[in-house]
């Protein structure tokens, strides 16, 4: 008992003690676009801020979001915003990818017009950045230096509440 409340506060300690040194990180990772491309960390440097929307093609409220998405980057893509879309359902949990839904996903963003960038989560990927969602959509900003700014969105937003967040982040 005495070891273990000792234990406890040297842990009390140590992460009152403890300075953050830098803003939370998406992190390293490689994965693939729809077509096959590896792209890593480096998208991020694209741009001044990049709107990360973790999707399914089972998700409704994914799929009626996208057309705003996609106008929104087409508005923003000349003021250093970009959208990059992860379709978490396109691999299974090993990271192999599931063609029925690698079909689907490329006839909503056709639909939907998104032409922006898609990615095919890696099975790393999936045991790093994605493992704490917990639910679709889930949006994140993370800017040049691949930072995440602000707290993740979940759930679908409309396109003026979209605007307002992404000024806000700006």
């Amino acid at each position: 008992m005495k070891k273990n409340f000792i234990v406890f506060i040297f842990s009390i300690f140590l992460l009152c003690s403890t300075s953050v040194v830098s803003a939370a990180s998406f992190g390293n990772f490689t994965a693939s676009d729809m077509n096959g491309n590896i792209v890593s960390q480096e998208i991020f440097s694209k741009a001044d801020l990049t709107m990360v929307n973790i999707w399914g093609t089972f998700c409704g409220p994914c799929i009626r979001e996208m057309p705003i998405l996609a106008e929104l980057s087409q508005e923003y893509a000349d003021k250093g915003v970009q959208i990059v879309g992860i379709v978490i359902d396109a691999t299974d949990n090993n990271g192999n990818v599931q063609q029925e839904q690698m079909t689907a996903a490329n006839k909503i963003l056709a639909n939907a017009n998104a032409k922006y960038l898609n990615l095919v989560p890696s099975y790393g990927m999936l045991s790093n950045q994605l493992r704490v969602v917990m639910a679709i959509p889930t949006t994140t900003f993370v800017n040049k230096q691949g930072e995440i700014v602000g707290a993740a969105i979940v759930g679908s937003k409309d396109k003026e509440s979209w605007i307002k967040i992404i000024d806000s982040l700006r």
